[in-house]
């Protein structure tokens, strides 16, 4: 029998695609996962989430604010790069007050800040390693003073302060530092974009709230917390995805309010549908007192041991580049 050239290379050619890996496929692909305690900033919080997750966190989330005590914390994001964390600074406009004189978007366009920010982004740059800055995030809300309607604020506003800010860093040359462009995500969220030349990073946060008052009444899993936000988004960007803020309520009184099957369901889940999504970061918090809910992993047992399998499981073992 003879055998041209041609079908040889053909059916070699298709031999060799056929046993390539596939990039997208489950051995290959990781997702970072990372922990947000917006009230521990220090490493022995860090080493304390390690010691009972029994892996450190690919990414450690934290809040600080422009306030004088707000310093770039440089010593704090060394022991981080000790182990192999990247941090995630949700960098708040504000000192807590509601000075709309003061920390109105306008005022940030204008350079009422500059000098604070310049500093910072020197410091950032001088340190080197690895940051992601989520700058001004939930923007199109109105719970916080860089927020939409608030002060003189607009979407359009918005859009200018953060090229402003970005356009500093880049100026001083901080290219270390990686923006992650973060709202509420929210219908109206696009006209917050500032423009994919200056996002790295581009996410949202989304809370499984359950029932109770002013929600919607019913429990929803981790995918469809997620879903309209990522359509939404995909919409208009194809920039990596991170979820900067997540959580499953803990609601002892709710039978449907299942946290545990939130977590060993949701994250496979998450992974199979949606591999723009490069990391999540969970927000380990009880915020009752501020009226939300108790977010904690360990609230109850069962969903901190769920998620410590969640960890050990290799394709939840990524990190973010």
């Amino acid at each position: 029998m003879v055998v041209s050239r041609h079908l040889l290379l053909v059916v070699a050619v298709g031999v060799m695609l056929a046993a390539a890996p596939n990039p997208m496929d489950a051995h290959n692909r990781q997702l970072a996962l990372g922990i947000t305690e917006p009230t521990q900033t220090g490493i022995a919080a860090v080493d304390a989430q390690t010691a009972r997750l029994g892996r450190a966190p690919a990414m450690w989330g934290m809040f600080l604010n422009w306030a004088g005590s707000s310093n770039f914390p440089g010593s704090f994001l060394t022991a981080l790069a000790q182990r192999s964390i990247m941090p995630v600074i949700s960098w708040e406009p504000t000192d807590g007050s509601s000075d709309c004189t003061r920390w109105s978007l306008d005022n940030i366009t204008k350079g009422g800040h500059d000098a604070y920010v310049r500093q910072w982004a020197t410091d950032a740059k001088q340190y080197g390693g690895p940051i992601i800055l989520r700058f001004a995030h939930e923007m199109e809300g109105y719970w916080f003073i860089w927020g939409n309607g608030r002060c003189t604020n607009t979407p359009a506003k918005f859009r200018v302060a953060w090229r402003h800010v970005w356009q500093i860093f880049r100026d001083v040359g901080a290219t270390n530092v990686k923006f992650l462009w973060s709202p509420n995500g929210g219908r109206n969220m696009k006209v917050f974009y500032p423009g994919d030349k200056y996002t790295d990073y581009v996410g949202f946060s989304a809370y499984d709230w359950g029932r109770g008052p002013n929600v919607n009444g019913r429990w929803l899993t981790m995918v469809q917390t997620f879903a309209p936000k990522m359509t939404r988004m995909s919409s208009f960007t194809r920039k990596p995805i991170i979820i900067a803020e997540m959580g499953a309520a803990y609601l002892p009184n709710c039978a449907a309010c299942d946290k545990v099957a939130y977590i060993q369901q949701g994250y496979p889940a998450v992974y199979r549908k949606w591999p723009q999504i490069k990391g999540l970061l969970y927000f380990d918090l009880d915020a009752t007192a501020g009226g939300a809910r108790d977010w904690r992993l360990s609230s109850p047992p069962g969903a901190l041991d769920a998620y410590r399998a969640i960890v050990a499981d290799r394709r939840f073992q990524g990190s973010i580049p």
